[in-house]
């Protein structure tokens, strides 16, 4: 329930930096449904992310995101490592 009714973006993507599942709130954000998403990297949405996530663990960061039409917004972003059974994801 906090995860389809938050009205804030949350994206879940595995340590590949496959994205595996986004709320609502990110449909709407960036112009996707989920069934679209789900063959992307987390790269495709943040430029910042494609040397990789590291440095963004842990930290309020001012990211530049990309919507589905081309157009950049920016955003600020959280960026946490949890487990969902033993899995590592973001």
């Amino acid at each position: 329930a906090i995860f389809d009714g938050s009205i804030n973006s949350i994206i879940i993507f595995n340590e590949q930096g496959w994205i595996e599942e986004i709320n609502p709130a990110t449909e709407n954000m960036f112009g996707y449904d989920r069934n679209a998403i789900s063959n992307m990297k987390i790269e495709n949405l943040f430029a910042e992310f494609a040397q990789g996530v590291d440095s963004f663990i842990g930290l309020r960061s001012r990211l530049t995101a990309k919507k589905r039409n081309g157009e950049t917004f920016p955003v600020q972003s959280f960026l946490n490592r949890f487990l969902i059974g033993t899995r590592p994801v973001m």
